[in-house]
């Protein structure tokens, strides 16, 4: 398969997953998505899940009348963030919490605008429409890792590919996101650097890294490619 319609492919997968249209019932959507996806053998529990949170976001940014913010990466699509809570079972935020969505997303911008600075970044505010095309687009590139990876056949019994993580510092707590959809709660193989060493699943990803006195900070420019890259090499931190 060449490059190009491997990526051809993988748009279409995106587009299955994050449609053109409004979505009216979100897991109507990531369920059909996962079916079409999975008759084509491709292991994507972890995109249907993710994608799920994000047009959770994307209901809950229109039912509030909130933009999506979204990190300012060079010379590629902004990157969405997850701003609003969502429940276990990825439920909605319920009336009953004691804030609101819209104080609970403000507190949420607040400290998104905090790690990013510390990085050096900007955000953008996008509209929903505009941050789904992002993440679509991102996605598609994402998916191209993962149809790579399965050309090459791994060995499907293993937890994904092993991933080296390394930090200028020690004792720190590395997290990742997929870098098609920013989540920074995703805790990378629980040990200490340097250096970490684990597993995660083919795809394109960033890192950041958290310590007793340091806090949690991310390297948004710098993306790392699987199966191709083995190693992250996060200097800045």
């Amino acid at each position: 398969m060449s490059g190009y319609s491997r990526l051809d492919e993988a748009s279409r997968i995106a587009s299955r997953f994050l449609p053109e249209r409004d979505v009216f019932d979100v897991f109507e959507v990531v369920g059909m998505s996962l079916r079409a996806a999975v008759g084509q053998g491709v292991a994507l529990a972890d995109v249907s899940a993710t994608t799920e949170r994000y047009l959770i976001q994307e209901s809950l940014s229109i039912r509030y009348g909130i933009p999506i913010p979204a990190v300012v990466v060079d010379a590629e699509d902004p990157l969405p963030t997850s701003v609003f809570p969502v429940m276990p079972g990825g439920s909605d935020t319920p009336d009953d919490l004691p804030y609101n969505g819209v104080t609970l997303a403000a507190a949420a911008r607040g400290r998104l605008a905090r790690d990013v600075e510390r990085a050096g970044a900007s955000t953008v505010d996008l509209a929903p429409e505009d941050a789904r095309r992002h993440v679509r687009s991102r996605l598609a590139r994402f998916l191209e890792r993962r149809l790579a990876a399965q050309e090459k056949a791994a060995d499907p019994s293993a937890p994904g590919l092993p991933f080296r993580v390394m930090t200028r510092g020690s004792g720190l707590r590395i997290h990742w996101s997929p870098a098609y959809f920013f989540e920074p709660g995703h805790v990378f193989a629980f040990g200490l650097s340097t250096p970490v060493d684990g597993w995660l699943a083919p795809g394109r990803y960033i890192f950041g890294a958290v310590g007793p006195t340091q806090p949690l900070e991310w390297e948004f420019n710098a993306t790392y490619d699987l199966p191709n890259a083995q190693v992250a090499n996060l200097l800045r931190l």
